[in-house]
């Protein structure tokens, strides 16, 4: 596992525990407000500070970013 491979799997980590100890909480997206969103971190660095978006807005914001 590369050294980015491991922070990025060690930031989804730390964020669902977070989210399982109620820490962080699940919100709608924030693009078009679907209730079923996923974390997205913008940063890995900073674990428990993510986004939320639903799989749809989630692709395209990565594809947008590529």
């Amino acid at each position: 596992m590369s050294p980015a491979q491991r922070l990025r799997a060690n930031a989804r980590r730390q964020a669902n525990i977070y989210l399982g100890r109620g820490k962080i909480t699940r919100q709608p997206c924030e693009s078009c407000g679907a209730e079923k969103a996923q974390m997205h971190h913008d940063d890995y660095s900073r674990p428990v500070d993510v986004r939320w978006l639903c799989r749809p807005c989630h692709l395209a914001h990565h594809r947008a970013a590529a």
